[in-house]
């Protein structure tokens, strides 16, 4: 989910909830077929609220590997699994 304010703003809108919303659903559904209603509402959720994350930055990714080496490198040592192998922290300048 990309933003959960977002998702309540387009629940609040599709459920009625506030007066604004509830004329501006009372306004649509008059206006519109139910089929049409429910799958621009299905666009929406898909488009804004559950879309593609945006690409991850590669310097930031490098620093957090980094920064927390340590710590993975005592979690694979305290459970006796590779985390460090597994995660690719192996191939870190």
């Amino acid at each position: 989910m990309r933003s959960q304010r977002l998702d309540g703003a387009v629940h609040a809108l599709s459920v009625g909830r506030g007066p604004l919303s509830r004329g501006a659903k009372a306004t649509v559904k008059a206006l519109t077929p139910r089929r049409l209603r429910r799958d621009a509402l299905r666009a929406a959720q898909h488009r804004l609220v559950y879309g593609q994350p945006a690409p991850e930055d590669a310097q930031f990714m490098a620093e957090l590997r980094h920064r927390f080496r340590p710590e993975v490198v005592a979690l694979s040592e305290y459970l006796g699994r590779d985390f460090v192998g597994l995660w690719g922290y192996e191939h870190l300048d």
